[in-house]
Formats: C-alpha cells, sequence, structure tokens
C-alpha cells in the first residue's frame, strides 16, 4: 500500500494485514492480539462515524514499512496521481520512484 498526500506526495508504504472492513467491525493487531479497533485510544481529528450502510467508513489493517512526515513527501513530475480514495497503483514509472526512494523489505 502506497500512501499519496495529493499536493504534496507520497509518504508512507506499508503491507496490508487483513481485508478492510466497516470501522465498527475493524479489529487491529495490538501486542500481537486482534482487537477492535473502537476499543483503541484515538488521537489527532480522528472520529469514528456512526455512518451504517454504503456510506460507512472503511479500516484495513496495516503494517507500515517507511513513512516521511509530510513536509517530506515524495513527488516527481509524471508520477501517477488519483482523486480516489484508494486506486490500485500499476504505472510502472511510479513504482520504480518510490521503489527507489522508501526504504522497506529485505
Amino acid at each position: 500500500m502506497w500512501v499519496n498526500i495529493p499536493g504534496s506526495g507520497y509518504v508512507a508504504v506499508g503491507t496490508t494485514l487483513a481485508e478492510a472492513s466497516p470501522a465498527d467491525e475493524a479489529k487491529v493487531l495490538v501486542g500481537g492480539a486482534w482487537v477492535p479497533l473502537a476499543d483503541q485510544p484515538r488521537s489527532g481529528g480522528f472520529r469514528r462515524s456512526e455512518i451504517d450502510g454504503d456510506d460507512a467508513e472503511w479500516v484495513a489493517p496495516v503494517t507500515w514499512l517507511d513513512a516521511l512526515p509530510e513536509d517530506e513527501a515524495f513527488w516527481r513530475k509524471g508520477m501517477f496521481t488519483s482523486q480516489r480514495g484508494v486506486s490500485k497503483l500499476r504505472q510502472e514509472f511510479t513504482l520504480r520512484l518510490l521503489e527507489a526512494h522508501f526504504n522497506y523489505g529485505d
């Protein structure tokens, strides 16, 4: 999973640990055990949505392999971007640049 902040650039790479699920049903890995996300302390501007159905917020647990602060976001002209919240990154040019820039893997 690659994280792109529109207008800034790519800031993180991670591996999903499980399929996405509605936020009120989501579980996260804490200390080696899967626990409800709703029971975890929240910080920042996150507020659990009370919206149900197709408009509900969904969550996928991720292990972050490398991350940068927004002011160090990586961007080069011609890289892939999308207005969608989630999209499949297949553009070889962007993938090559990201793989060379971020520290992850073996």
